[in-house]
């Protein structure tokens, strides 16, 4: 075997590193919650021809779409940015949760933060005032519940 610097050697090259999980997957996640197979109906949706067309769901379908974000906040970052893997390694160590937590990155210093556990979600919503790097976090619940 031909290791990087030109010398020959019988050691084993050492395991590659896991692949890292897309995005793509990292924002569908569930936690590991089975996912509804939901069917659409006609009568789910109803598609309006006018000026501006438009399209409105049941409210089965609206319930559905929610689901997944019943424990999701939104945070904000005041003052400078922050590297997304330090945010997100600071405020796993700062709230010490009891489940896994996704950070999603939107513009201008908002996050989404999807929690596993509602108790997680009210304990940051209620426990604050959060600070990282000097940096106050504002917290807030959307109106998706």
């Amino acid at each position: 075997m031909l290791d990087v610097g030109g010398l020959e050697s019988d050691e084993p090259s050492p395991p590659l590193p896991p692949i890292p999980m897309s995005f793509k997957d990292k924002v569908s996640g569930d936690f590991g919650m089975a996912e509804d197979q939901m069917v659409i109906s006609d009568d789910d949706v109803a598609i309006k021809q006018g000026a501006i067309p438009s399209i409105q769901f049941s409210d089965k379908v609206k319930s559905a779409l929610c689901r997944p974000w019943r424990s999701a906040i939104i945070i904000k970052l005041m003052g400078r940015p922050l590297a997304y893997t330090f945010l997100r390694s600071r405020l796993l160590q700062r709230w010490a949760l009891k489940g896994p937590m996704s950070l999603i990155d939107l513009e201008n210093n908002y996050y989404i933060v999807k929690f596993l556990y509602e108790e997680d979600m009210r304990y940051v919503l209620t426990g604050g005032p959060w600070q990282i790097a000097g940096q106050y976090i504002m917290t807030q619940m959307e109106a998706w519940v």
